[in-house]
């Protein structure tokens, strides 16, 4: 019992002080064009790479040619950390918390929020991204997840 605890600790410092010292530029593997399917939606991120402290993004949704959803979105770093700001619909910003970053994974969190409380971007491979948004919904955990591959045809 005392071993697994010294191990639990020692994996929470080491996430912990990789929040610390990580940058902006540790997250340039998310920059580019990325689009999903799933059935007739259509899901694309597109990230602009990292300069003067802060990576800006969009998201954007078509359901249909008249049904859409749209996200301004930027990570940046504040006073207080490096934070994802997301805008839905290009309002009322809320803000999540780098709480974890390791090679090609980020985490951010919100325990505050309605949903999600939580979003995860995982690099899978080069031309392959998962984003998921998760939290907990009347006591239960709930989520939503997006594998997105590089979109080559971004500006056609």
């Amino acid at each position: 019992m005392f071993k697994t605890a010294v191990i639990l600790f020692s994996l929470i410092t080491i996430c912990l002080s990789q929040t610390e010292t990580a940058t902006i530029e540790n997250f340039r593997w998310l920059a580019g064009a990325w689009i999903t399917e799933q059935g007739n939606t259509v899901i694309e991120e597109v990230w602009m790479a990292p300069q003067g402290g802060m990576m800006p993004g969009m998201g954007r949704t078509v359901f249909s040619e008249d049904k859409t959803f749209f996200e301004f979105m930027r990570i940046a770093r504040t006073d207080s950390g490096i934070y994802f700001f997301g805008s839905p619909k290009g309002e009322n910003t809320t803000p999540f918390k780098l709480t974890r970053t390791e090679h090609n994974r980020i985490e951010f969190e919100n325990p505050q929020h309605d949903f999600p409380q939580r979003i995860i971007y995982v690099l899978a491979s080069p031309d392959n991204l998962t984003a998921r948004v998760e939290g907990m919904v009347n006591g239960k955990l709930e989520y939503s997840e997006w594998n997105y591959r590089r979109n080559t045809r971004f500006t056609k």
